[in-house]
């Protein structure tokens, strides 16, 4: 790469739960009118995972892309270099990251950030709190400074993580920068989560951009969202309700939903564990399960079990 950075910043935003980093990366970028600069070759880290068919004719294959952006800073803090990537490799993960970082150190980058989404209960209608994680304890004190809010603990998955361990293995600072969103919407783009990012991350560097679109585009996702709500109370409600003897005083000193799971009839039992294998697969599906745990009253039961389906950020 033959240009030159003032103490840059390396971003990587890569696709995930609710598109939440991803958008919010590629809107930073476009609005700030960075440009490409490097791309990484990608035979090393990615497989051809199918093929396109038009009109019944199979489409030239096409790996994915990873680029690297460049944009100087006509205002005081840091330049940035942001990297755009089609998807996250399917092997050497952390060779891909190494290869990253040793093409941002050759440009003098003095920190690494990375965007994610962290799925919550939270409802659409509510603000979208941002959380982060820094790799050492200067950058988190910074953070605080800043106002934003810490992830205690919890885990950062996929290369949003691996990238950061790498940096800190090179000493370098880095930290993640998490958009809140609703769980049960992890397949539908959510840029309420992605301005809020970009909102905390203009609080860390100072460069700020217009958020009026991806505003509007939140406003718009959140008017679909509403009734989903809605429907995920309908769904409660018409659930059949528990018999009568599963709703008898519980004596015992023991979680009563211990001894309500104990008397659910076993088709019930038996779609629980159902539903919880589609929503491995597919969240979405977790309205219906979370319906179904919360008209028989045993969510509390299966809570950890239910929210390591969404508590992972990517």
């Amino acid at each position: 790469m033959q240009f030159s950075l003032n103490q840059p910043w390396l971003l990587a935003a890569w696709p995930g739960m609710g598109g939440v980093a991803k958008i919010a990366g590629r809107y930073l970028a476009e609005q700030l009118g960075a440009e490409i600069v490097a791309e990484i070759a990608p035979d090393e880290y990615f497989d051809l995972q199918g093929v396109q068919i038009q009109s019944g004719l199979i489409q030239d294959a096409d790996l994915p892309h990873s680029r690297l952006l460049a944009w100087h800073n006509p205002e005081d803090g840091p330049d940035l270099l942001i990297l755009d990537a089609d998807t996250q490799p399917s092997q050497r993960g952390l060779g891909f990251c190494e290869d990253i970082l040793t093409m941002a150190q050759d440009q003098g980058v003095v920190r690494v950030v990375t965007f994610a989404a962290m799925a919550t209960q939270s409802l659409p209608t509510a603000p979208s709190h941002v959380l982060a994680a820094a790799t050492g304890q200067e950058f988190l004190s910074e953070i605080q400074e800043a106002g934003l809010a810490i992830l205690s603990e919890g885990q950062i998955m996929g290369l949003n993580g691996v990238l950061l361990a790498a940096a800190a293995m090179r000493g370098l600072s880095g930290a993640c920068l998490l958009g809140e969103f609703p769980y049960y919407a992890s397949s539908i783009p959510n840029p309420k989560a992605s301005a809020a990012i970009l909102r905390a991350f203009e609080k860390l560097t100072g460069i700020h951009v217009d958020l009026g679109t991806l505003d509007q585009q939140a406003a718009e996702i959140e008017a679909q969202l509403v009734p989903q709500v809605e429907r995920l109370q309908h769904l409660q409600q018409s659930l059949p309700a528990p018999d009568a003897e599963e709703e008898q005083d519980d004596t015992w000193s023991l979680d009563s939903s211990f001894f309500k799971e104990e008397k659910l009839d076993a088709g019930i039992l038996a779609r629980i564990e159902e539903l919880f294998g589609r929503a491995a697969k597919n969240r979405n599906v977790a309205l219906e399960l979370k319906a179904l745990l919360d008209r028989h009253d045993v969510f509390k039961r299966y809570e950890d079990r239910f929210l390591d389906l969404f508590k992972r950020a990517e």
